[in-house]
């Protein structure tokens, strides 16, 4: 009788749970990768939005500096974008629970809220952005009109200074000695 020799080799069995495993680690080393860049976007939106508040600050610290802020309804010289005229009610972002500090009625001259495109963030040197922002110089508001949501479901809104109104002859310092605070999800 021949004796049969034993072959010593992978099975397809094998192969096929090996194959299957092996996807699974795939699979879950790509969703935390992705999680990650999530994260690290939404850092940088966060981030991004500081930098614009902290450039809207010093424009409005230049501009009582230099005497520009006027109760005629004139828009100082060194505030940059677009003033959203009209109805601002209408025309500013909804967002929760009525955040913006300032009614339509209010937000007149210096006080008025401003739309930034990226050229003009650009010339407050905010540069390699793709957003657009809506701010008040007045209040410390900050929205970002692109993005609106972090993935984490925040709204990128940022007000620096929690104070509805501010003298504008003798305060300096009423945006810096505020804590910064973004709007939590509803």
């Amino acid at each position: 009788m021949q004796k049969i020799k034993e072959e010593k080799g992978i099975t397809l069995a094998i192969l096929i749970v090996t194959v299957i495993v092996l996807l699974i680690v795939v699979g879950v080393t790509m969703d935390m990768g992705f999680d990650a860049a999530d994260s690290a976007e939404d850092s940088n939106k966060k981030s991004e939005l500081q930098m614009v508040g902290q450039a809207t600050i010093s424009e409005y610290t230049k501009a009582m500096q230099l005497n520009y802020l006027t109760d005629d309804g004139t828009i100082p010289a060194n505030f940059i974008g677009e003033a959203i005229t009209g109805n601002a009610d209408d025309l500013l972002p909804i967002l929760p629970s009525g955040a913006w500090a300032l009614t339509q009625s209010e937000a007149v001259g210096y006080k008025s809220y401003f739309r930034l495109t990226p050229e003009e963030l650009d010339r407050l040197n905010i540069s390699n952005t793709t957003d657009t922002y809506v701010i008040n110089y007045y209040t410390g508001e900050v929205y970002n009109e692109t993005q609106e949501l972090a993935d984490d479901g925040s709204v990128l809104y940022l007000k620096l200074n929690n104070s509805v109104t501010t003298n504008k002859e003798t305060d300096t310092t009423s945006f810096v000695d505020e804590t910064p605070s973004l709007v939590e999800p509803e």
